[in-house]
């Protein structure tokens, strides 16, 4: 206990000694207040000097009883030194809660609807405030009314997991008219359910712009009994009207007619989401370089998801060396080279010709430049 106590003293003082370097016009009175609490948030939290002194200006801890108690239970729920600095970092304030009576029924509440362990860590973490909601009032009412529309526990954890958002507000008044209109349009149960588990906040929007986005899918042309026109919903919310015209402006350019536009966009909708960079670099290869149709991308718009560096280049150059030789024909389309897995394309394009043409494995990897193997570029391989 002794060398507890000397051990505390030394580490007050030299916090002490901090206040004084940073600030000469704060008061011994002032320091002696908060160097207790400043000192626990260091060496019993984690937190540098400057947090904890920023933090001290929050919460007072006149002995370390209960905040050791709440890091203790914290602890016994798998959160690491890293994880508790963090979450302290982040809310300071629950180092004055009472644990077993404000903190474990929610910890206990979010155990026990299939929630596990090391998530209920990531999802404190990343939202201490789900710490601060009421059992009662907020966290029963948000998991029933999920439940009523997900069906299963399960689905709900895996929906509360992707946000906390829905114990921060009244989802009868904000999603439940949402829904409707999703039933009004005709999206079916199970669309809903998928939107709602893997983009919950895309439906967390006020109803008035929730429907003026349907309609606005609808007039892209897609059914709304198709998987695509849910995931055509967070696409629309994700982004501001300027940055949608702007990306149908970056198609444009490439000569696509607004036709062209609407049938990619109902084909692969995350290529709204592609950067304008990445779209004009792959249009740039495949148009410039490789010599392909702006309309062949325009059919297959699944081909601006893919990495230019990791996945288009290596294979076009392999295509190209097949073509050079001979060993296969051109008429061909791009997404039979493109799309399918590694492994069908290596053994479709790679593995097939090695006798023919043993550098093939360095092509496709880079090491072996098309220029090396005195071979062009512009070849049709649309």
């Amino acid at each position: 206990m002794f060398r507890f106590v000397c051990k505390l003293k030394v580490e007050i003082s030299t916090v002490q000694l901090y206040f004084i370097q940073k600030n000469q016009s704060i008061s011994t009175s002032s320091i002696n207040k908060h160097s207790f609490t400043v000192s626990y948030l260091v060496y019993s939290c984690g937190l540098s000097k400057e947090i904890a002194i920023a933090a001290s200006k929050k919460i007072h801890l006149q002995t370390s009883d209960r905040a050791d108690s709440v890091l203790s239970l914290f602890s016994n729920h798998g959160f690491t030194k890293t994880h508790i600095s963090k979450l302290i970092t982040r809310r300071p304030s629950l180092l004055l809660s009472d644990p077993e009576k404000t903190l474990s029924p929610k910890i206990d509440f979010l155990l026990s609807r299939g929630i596990s362990g090391p998530e209920l860590v990531k999802m404190v973490c990343r939202d201490p405030s789900v710490l601060g909601r009421s059992v009662e009032l907020q966290l029963i009412p948000s998991f029933d009314y999920l439940k009523s529309v997900l069906h299963t526990d399960k689905n709900v954890a895996a929906t509360f997991k992707r946000t906390t958002w829905f114990v921060r507000t009244n989802l009868q008044q904000v999603i439940e008219p949402n829904i409707a209109l999703l039933r009004a349009h005709g999206v079916p149960e199970s669309r809903i359910s998928t939107l709602l588990m893997n983009q919950p906040r895309a439906l967390l929007q006020k109803a008035g712009r929730f429907n003026e986005i349907l309609e606005k899918i609808k007039g892209l042309g897609f059914d709304s009994l198709s998987s695509r026109f849910v995931l055509m919903i967070p696409v629309i919310t994700g982004m501001t009207e300027i940055t949608w015209q702007e990306k149908l402006a970056v198609y444009s350019r490439w000569g696509w007619s607004e036709e062209q536009i609407h049938s990619a966009i109902r084909k692969q909708p995350l290529c709204m989401i592609t950067s304008e960079k990445k779209i004009m670099e792959v249009m740039d290869f495949l148009v410039n370089t490789m010599g392909l149709k702006s309309s062949v991308i325009a059919n297959c718009p699944s081909i601006l998801l893919l990495s230019l560096e990791k996945r288009i280049i290596p294979r076009c150059s392999v295509v190209q060396v097949l073509l050079s030789k001979g060993l296969i024909e051109k008429d061909f389309s791009i997404s039979t080279l493109l799309i399918p897995s590694e492994e069908r394309f290596l053994k479709k394009y790679v593995t097939k010709y090695l006798v023919e043409v043993p550098q093939l494995v360095e092509v496709y990897h880079g090491k072996i430049g098309l220029q090396g193997l005195a071979i062009g570029l512009r070849k049709s391989v649309g």
